[in-house]
């Protein structure tokens, strides 16, 4: 029942809060292995999509889709991998070849019939990109969803993907401005946040040097004011 009250009990990624603003606060978060996936940002259901995948691959829903390591190389068994929280969730990018060459993600496809390894999830869940727009100011095109796999994993020791659309690579040290906010987690309302962070960062002074992203904590049936969403612009930041 806390999942549906709100209570994260999945592994949350560390990080240090640097400073507080009224509407927001500064973040530095260390360096993390995720998997991610593509997903269009425009068609409502393809998160849903986009989610299932990662999560097959942990093995959410069964058998996960992955092959386990053994001395750093894949190995025919399975590894289950725990929930983290949050999932991000990046929407599409003029620069999305660019952030995906920063990222130096590694993409591996072994046989899916060898074995696999869950993996714990994690929150949150996170969806990110610097958006390009349509003419009604909306996001429009490919953006990414994003799990951050629990600590203990390296680019070594992730669990191989079997499934050719989920993406293992390095999320580096990073310095988030995050805004948190409860209810809807809609694609509309994260635009919406998103550009109030902005002004904020704005009338603060304070220099935004990547794409914006959202993060969710809980699932859909989580009571909405219950609910922790956040969204975040890389920032530049000394305390």
């Amino acid at each position: 029942m806390g999942i549906v009250f709100g209570r994260v009990s999945v592994e949350q990624p560390a990080h240090e809060v640097l400073q507080k603003f009224g509407g927001f606060e500064i973040r530095k978060y260390p360096k993390q292995v995720a998997a991610s996936t593509d997903m269009s940002w425009d068609r409502s259901d393809d998160s849903g999509g986009a989610f299932q995948r990662l999560a097959r691959y942990i093995g959410v829903f069964g058998t996960p889709e992955n092959q386990a390591r053994a001395t750093g190389s894949a190995s025919d068994t399975q590894e289950p991998v725990a929930m983290t929280a949050p999932v991000v969730m990046n929407p599409p990018t003029e620069q999305a070849a660019e952030s995906v060459a920063m990222t130096a993600p590694v993409v591996m496809n072994p046989p899916k019939e060898q074995g696999a390894e869950a993996v714990a999830m994690t929150a949150p869940v996170v969806m990110e990109g610097a958006s390009t727009t349509s003419p009604d100011g909306q996001s429009k095109g490919k953006g990414e969803m994003t799990f951050l796999l629990p600590a203990k994993y390296t680019l070594e020791t992730a669990p191989v993907p079997t499934d050719p659309r989920v993406r293992i690579h390095e999320v580096p040290e990073r310095t988030l401005a995050v805004k948190t906010f409860s209810g809807s987690f809609a694609k509309d309302v994260q635009e919406s946040m998103a550009q109030q962070l902005k002004e904020e960062l704005d009338a603060a002074k304070i220099k935004i040097t990547g794409a914006w992203g959202g993060q969710g904590y809980n699932p859909p049936f989580t009571l909405p004011f219950l609910r922790t969403n956040e969204v975040f612009f890389p920032v530049e930041f000394s305390v």
